[in-house]
């Protein structure tokens, strides 16, 4: 790219208020993530059970929050140069883009990856949901997950020119569009595979604690995994949506503005991965409240003073009469 059409991409973006609607409403978002991200930090580890299924959710957990944290500072400092009226200030080397973009590609494919491994997790606990509770760690889970996620960040810094300069903070720099392009369709089969499996495995379980003949053990099993299967189905469901959306927009109108000025805000507007940072506690925080009113429930339903259980009392004293 040469430097005046550089310079003049970099005027144009920081000319455009749509790209400072889109930078200022993500720098909002992830502004909201971190109150509500510390606010499960401590639930989290709560909810899961097994030791195998707890590690990746840890993980899933620190993904977000360096999306979130790294996007913030990168949408910040975006705003914060475009306050300058020489347009030389808006370009940034590709070391300034490195350290700028590549903590959110961890964040990333650290996120799909995780969730990916979850739901073969969830899968082996619901083909061996007889002694799967009793089963030790599975760290399998997880190095497979790091070695998927060391694979992508590979291609992603192939995609970096280290002579290049950029007109804008970009998640996928112009000379290396073919590496993403490369690695898009493997992510997105992964997460096809991972909501398919979650949906599956959830209607399965919920087939088998209708059915009789488990034991007290094996239904607890099969209630745990629904239980689990409930909290992640949703994010899995977000990840795909994004995933299609993204992907849609590229195929019927990305491919004619990849030479234009003006798609940096084109790949800003289909891109809104950073809502992982609100969505997650959100559906940890509903699935708190869902627990808590089933317990109450129960309690209510056995607590000696309850209606219920006095009528069944009487009636069981009165037969005996």
């Amino acid at each position: 790219m040469n430097e005046s059409y550089l310079l003049f991409q970099a005027q144009y973006l920081h000319d455009s208020s749509i790209l400072r609607w889109l930078v200022s409403i993500k720098l909002i978002l992830a502004i909201v993530s971190i109150p509500l991200l510390i606010k499960i930090r401590k639930y989290k580890s709560e909810v899961l059970v097994h030791a195998s299924l707890s590690i990746l959710m840890r993980f899933h957990y620190f993904y977000i929050c360096i999306l979130v944290f790294s996007s913030g500072v990168d949408y910040f400092m975006t705003l914060f140069w475009y306050q300058s009226v020489e347009p030389r200030d808006y370009v940034l080397s590709c070391r300034e883009l490195f350290l700028r973009r590549f903590p959110q590609m961890i964040g990333i494919y650290g996120s799909l990856t995780s969730m990916f491994m979850m739901s073969i997790e969830r899968f082996t606990a619901s083909s061996k949901f007889r002694t799967y509770e009793s089963s030790r760690k599975n760290t399998v889970y997880f190095w497979t997950h790091i070695s998927m996620v060391m694979v992508g960040l590979t291609v992603a810094l192939l995609a970096y020119d280290c002579n290049a300069s950029y007109p804008v903070s970009t998640g996928v720099p112009p000379e290396g569009r073919e590496y993403h392009q490369m690695i898009a369709a493997p992510i997105t089969l992964i997460e096809l595979l991972t909501v398919y499996l979650f949906e599956y495995l959830f209607r399965l379980n919920t087939q088998r604690l209708k059915q009789t003949g488990f034991s007290l053990t094996e239904r607890y099993q099969i209630a745990e995994n629904i239980r689990i299967l409930e909290l992640m189905r949703p994010l899995a469901r977000f990840h795909r949506m994004v995933r299609l959306i993204a992907t849609s927009a590229y195929l019927l109108f990305g491919r004619r503005m990849e030479n234009g000025p003006n798609y940096p805000i084109f790949e800003e507007s289909i891109n809104f991965v950073q809502l992982q940072g609100i969505l997650l506690p959100l559906f940890f925080m509903r699935h708190e409240r869902k627990e808590r009113a089933r317990r109450i429930f129960q309690l209510q339903k056995n607590s000696s003073t309850s209606g219920d259980y006095v009528a069944r009392h009487n009636a069981q004293i009165t037969r005996g009469w």
